[in-house]
């Protein structure tokens, strides 16, 4: 097993990353643009529109390879240097490293709480393990009768400590037991999810983070 406190030097100025700040679920994508024993200094592509609340938790993103590197972290101060606008990010002890291709979904490990529950257009509602989830859709272990196929139109039903929605979507793909649901808002191009589809995967990146932090 690799170890995650050396990931952590491959943290240099000039990499692209990603920011998600994980309470407004606001994204901002840039690079590291200076790396001190303590923090790292971001320079976002575009300086957020309002200012970022001090002591913000964040996930940072950036790539390796095929592999994407993931480190937990907290907003240090905003600032202006020469013009440029920075985030002063909190330097990690550890990174984690994932498969890029599934960076954004969030694997549903032990304890996740999140209830779900999947209906096709005349059926009832059936309950259904959630394997991953993201702002764009959802990986089912559906074991369902009949089994969910290839662009069944369904609406998925989401609940986790006191929040919950019903959205819309379409199966996109079915591997085995697993079926892959593109939610309705990302399938026609919208950019935002809803706030409450926000406060879940934001819900379930923390307890990602905190059992690979574990």
């Amino acid at each position: 097993m690799s170890d995650p406190t050396a990931h952590a030097q491959e943290i240099v100025a000039g990499r692209n990353a990603t920011v998600i700040f994980l309470e407004s679920g606001k994204l901002l994508q840039g690079s590291f643009y200076e790396v001190e024993r303590e923090c790292v200094r971001f320079a976002p592509l575009e300086p957020p529109k309002d200012e970022l609340e001090p002591f913000s938790g964040c996930v940072v993103i950036y790539s390796v390879g095929q592999q994407a590197c993931v480190f937990l972290s907290h907003l240090i101060a905003q600032f202006e240097q020469d013009g440029l606008p920075l985030l002063e990010l909190g330097r990690p002890d550890a990174v984690h490293r994932t498969d890029r291709r599934v960076v954004f979904r969030v694997p549903l490990l032990p304890g996740h709480e999140l209830a779900t529950h999947v209906m096709r257009d005349g059926e009832q509602e059936s309950p259904a393990e959630p394997l991953d989830i993201s702002f764009v859709g959802i990986r089912l272990g559906a074991e369902l009768d009949p089994p969910l196929s290839r662009a069944d139109r369904v609406h998925v039903r989401l609940a986790c400590r006191g929040t919950e929605l019903t959205l819309p979507g379409t199966v996109k793909n079915v591997h085995g037991g697993d079926a892959g649901i593109l939610f309705a808002h990302a399938a026609e191009g919208q950019v935002a999810a809803p706030e409450a589809l926000k406060s879940i995967v934001m819900d379930m990146q923390r307890h990602w983070l905190r059992n690979r932090a574990s």
